[in-house]
């Protein structure tokens, strides 16, 4: 999942320019037909090309000559320098992932070149670039993608980054129309908690979609199905800034008011008091979620000013506050999915947070690496409240942890055209007998 950030205007023109090296791989299979025509005007004014415009569309470069591992670490030098480019590097390593797709001939082989820095952004990408090049699938063709026995050997978050892209791709394959990718989640994947995952990517790109704006838009691979998806449907209502969660299932409901914080920054005109009480009138059983998106949507817009964001979550009511807190740490471990900086920002949080940090943090570590000695290990920077985080550990892995033996299993029946995720350190197939998935 990711947090939201605004765009610096001067990158606008850097976004542009960062889908010239990839408008080619857009056209999939019908580039070699038009291998001969005659190069499209690129509609950028070169003299206002900045030095961070082409250090994006450099990014871009690396990722075609060197592969998408690559570019992911230039782009990560690159943010270190520029603190105004980390506000995009979740969208545009999502664009990395989908040009990686297309450059592979879409073979969802490519998931596992990725790595989990921006938010894993790259990993979604893979996923919303498979689905744009395969407009043909259906969910029941995608059965095991996302918990097949190469998925299993992956670190366990890749399963939940895998399963939260496929919901970015379904919205996005069904014209933008939420209503209709929800069922497809339930239908792709096997587990509640992969399919809350997916929830979570159809709500996030809904959001991403209707809002429209600048830094969301990135040009990529899919181009051309962007341009196309201008005209799909954006569900959200400007004089109902609780739609779509008011009209969803309570089985989707965590999942939509857990992004709808992104759309009360606009509604309200950045009121925290107003948009505190925005999640308090969600469903009972959805107001943990929202304030969860409170903290971590909060700390995405202003990633240097914690404290900040520790006095908005202190204002949360009826409990909450442990909610609006695990969203910030949940932002701080998922953007490499390392804990670092979560226990950074426990160790500062008062007193009467610290137990809640901390449980947090054990919640999300679970994740990289839930043996039971790395659990231990990875909780011993919690000081005096290891065990805390150590139990939240262990109970999130006993409770979601995608089980190794099911996963090792074959997956339910799917067509035979159905993708595998190849894991980096397993060598490709030989020439001969590498195909490209088409369902």
């Amino acid at each position: 999942m990711s947090a939201f950030q605004s765009t610096p205007r001067p990158l606008r023109l850097a976004l542009l320019l960062a889908a010239l090296p990839l408008f080619a791989a857009c056209r999939g299979r019908a580039q070699t037909a038009e291998a001969q025509q005659p190069p499209e005007p690129a509609g950028i004014d070169w003299s206002q090309v900045t030095s961070r415009d082409l250090n994006i569309a450099s990014v871009f470069l690396v990722a075609r000559d060197h592969g998408v591992r690559p570019a992911l670490d230039s782009l990560g030098v690159l943010t270190r320098g520029d603190p105004q480019l980390d506000l995009l590097g979740h969208q545009i390593a999502h664009a990395l992932g989908r040009f990686a797709v297309a450059q592979s001939g879409y073979d969802a082989a490519v998931f596992a070149e990725c790595r989990p820095t921006f938010l894993s952004g790259c990993y979604h990408g893979v996923l919303e670039g498979w689905l744009a090049g395969h407009p043909g699938a259906d969910a029941a063709s995608l059965r095991g993608l996302c918990s097949s026995a190469e998925m299993a050997r992956l670190p366990p978050y890749a399963f939940r980054e895998c399963a939260h892209g496929l919901g970015h791709g379904l919205t996005g394959m069904h014209e933008h129309d939420l209503f209709a990718a929800l069922p497809d989640c339930d239908t792709a994947l096997p587990t509640e908690l992969a399919r809350r995952e997916c929830y979570d990517g159809v709500f996030m790109e809904n959001v991403v979609h209707s809002l429209g704006s600048a830094e969301l838009n990135v040009g990529d691979a899919m181009a051309g199905h962007h341009a196309h998806a201008q005209h799909d449907r954006k569900l959200l209502k400007a004089n109902d800034p609780a739609f779509p969660c008011d009209s969803v299932g309570a089985a989707h409901a965590a999942s939509c008011w857990a992004y709808q914080p992104v759309v009360f920054f606009g509604a309200y005109h950045d009121d925290m008091g107003r948009i505190l009480r925005a999640c308090d009138e969600a469903p009972a059983a959805a107001v943990g979620p929202c304030y969860r998106g409170i903290g971590k949507q909060t700390i995405g817009r202003m990633p240097q000013r914690a404290d900040s964001v520790v006095r908005v979550c202190a204002r949360a009511s009826g409990g909450h506050m442990a909610d609006c807190i695990g969203g910030v740490v949940e932002f701080y471990v998922d953007h490499e999915w390392k804990a670092d900086s979560a226990f950074a920002f426990c160790a500062g949080v008062p007193g009467g947070m610290k137990e809640a940090c901390y449980r947090a943090v054990g919640e999300r570590v679970a994740w990289i690496d839930p043996q039971p000695a790395a659990l231990r290990a990875a909780c011993a920077p919690a000081g005096p409240y290891a065990a805390a985080c150590l139990a939240a550990a262990e109970a999130e892995h006993a409770a979601d942890a995608l089980p190794r033996a099911a996963a090792a299993s074959p997956p339910p029946a799917a067509p035979s055209a159905s993708p595998a995720v190849r894991p980096a350190s397993t060598p490709p197939p030989a020439p001969a007998a590498h195909h490209h998935h088409t369902p």
